[in-house]
């Protein structure tokens, strides 16, 4: 451990004075003695002006976490430290800590190690727990971080410090935002974190930082949904973090390429991976709303809705305007899927306009509608073959078509109508896009004949 701790401030402390009685803590620390390489490193110091100003002089970023407790981020040479006061002694600091595997500290000048509350008899055990129920009344994000590191490390939460968090459940939107925000986004990038989704759902949490999926239960077990909404919800986000494991099988020789889109960021350090994954848990949200009652129950419209609702939920949180237009559009289209599926064969025409109008969001929204079609059927993972084949055939299909390079550029074609630049050129690039993937044209003449005809136009009006 002491090599490793050596290392880590090699690494990231190289020219910055510490003080004497600086104390390495936290996440840092657990991750170290877990054999894991740490994410952030977290130090504890009595002087944290004077550290923030030389990790500034270093060119690092400055972020004011909580001005209130003295708590800063330092960002810069792919890395997070986190610096916090170091008011008492170190014993005193350890002990008032969250949780009792990220109270074991390292006294940095003279290596010692300091474990008060049991820490690493816990990580032992794999058990996340506080000691104390003023952890959470000091600071409500602790509700929602123990299940982030329960996700993060696969351990569970101590039964004691779960009646804790559902005690004090109500207190979770104290904080900000953007903490909210990123201890949310950072559960949901645990791989397999169904089990603490849920946990979060049973105790009230994830109710209270997202109402709208509060009222998802208000939309009890009938059909399509034999368990209820909230269970269809809470199925669809455990389905589909097999499928995301299951890449291989699902989409063949583009898994690869599948695989490097879930990983672009959007926003900080958050991928679509976790737009996608957040998508499939709200993807019926809109259903309470639009509910209604004939010979059969409909939810018409439940995804422009939910759309809609998700948007507004995501910007209140200060996610990016990216992240809540990948979100809030794999919402709006996971029906698409279910449609084109249900044919007994997809055109061409309608693969390329599925990728066309989607985009970036193609790959992630055909992942959230088979999850939802096994959450809908409650079926066994991998037993949808049809489901499976047809979303294959959506990614064959469009891979053989390609992107090939236009052969009219939107110059081009204002020149040949002479029109101004407007809407209507879109109509003709797009048009002439279509024409050429599905090859219906291959030469620079066959496409200006085409967009003589005006053929966009009705098109556009379709």
């Amino acid at each position: 451990m002491i090599r490793k701790a050596r290392e880590t401030l090699a690494n990231h402390f190289r020219g910055i004075k510490l003080h004497d009685d600086a104390m390495m803590v936290g996440g840092t620390i657990r991750d170290i003695l877990l054999g894991r390489t740490p994410k952030d490193i977290d130090i504890a110091t009595p002087k944290t002006a004077e550290l923030v100003q030389g990790f500034v002089d270093k060119g690092f970023t400055h972020v004011l976490l909580d001005e209130q407790r003295d708590i800063h981020r330092m960002v810069g040479n792919g890395v997070h430290i986190d610096i916090t006061p170091l008011h008492h002694d170190h014993i005193h600091d350890l002990i008032g800590r969250d949780f009792t595997i990220n109270s074991i500290g390292l006294v940095i000048s003279t290596e010692e190690i300091l474990d008060p509350q049991g820490g690493m008899k816990d990580l032992s055990k794999g058990l996340v727990r506080a000691l104390s129920e003023d952890r959470f009344l000091e600071d409500p994000l602790r509700l929602i971080r123990a299940f982030r590191i329960a996700a993060d490390l696969s351990f569970s939460i101590d039964p004691v410090t779960k009646r804790f968090i559902t005690k004090h459940a109500h207190l979770i939107n104290r904080p900000s935002k953007e903490r909210i925000r990123d201890e949310i986004c950072w559960t949901i990038e645990a791989p397999r974190s169904y089990p603490v989704i849920e946990e979060l759902t049973r105790t009230g949490i994830l109710g209270r930082i997202l109402p709208e999926f509060a009222s998802v239960s208000q939309v009890i077990a009938h059909k399509p949904h034999a368990l209820g909404l909230t269970e269809h919800l809470l199925w669809t986000y455990k389905y589909l973090e097999d499928i995301l494991e299951d890449l291989d099988s699902m989409l063949g020789d583009y898994a690869d390429n599948a695989r490097e889109l879930l990983s672009t960021v959007m926003a900080s350090d958050r991928r679509i991976f976790i737009c996608t994954k957040l998508a499939g848990l709200l993807h019926d949200i809109g259903k309470p709303q639009t509910i209604t009652y004939e010979e059969e129950v409909h939810f018409l419209e439940h995804d422009r809705v939910g759309s809609e609702m998700v948007s507004k939920r995501m910007e209140e949180l200060k996610f990016s305007s990216a992240e809540t237009k990948t979100v809030s559009g794999i919402v709006l289209n996971h029906m698409r899927p279910h449609n084109l599926q249900k044919l007994d064969s997809v055109s061409p025409k309608a693969v390329f306009k599925y990728f066309r109008d989607l985009e970036q969001i193609a790959i992630p929204t055909l992942l959230v509608a088979v999850a939802d079609a096994y959450a809908t059927q409650m079926m066994p993972y991998g037993s949808l073959d049809a489901y499976h084949e047809f979303v294959k055939s959506m990614v064959a299909e469009n891979q053989q078509m390609g992107k090939p390079k236009p052969l009219l550029t939107g110059d081009e074609i204002m020149k040949l109508l002479g029109i101004d630049p407007g809407p209507e050129v879109g109509l003709a690039v797009s048009y002439l896009a279509e024409a050429q993937a599905l090859g219906q044209i291959t030469t620079k003449a066959q496409a200006k004949e085409l967009i003589k005809s005006k053929g966009y136009l009705n098109e556009g009006n379709a």
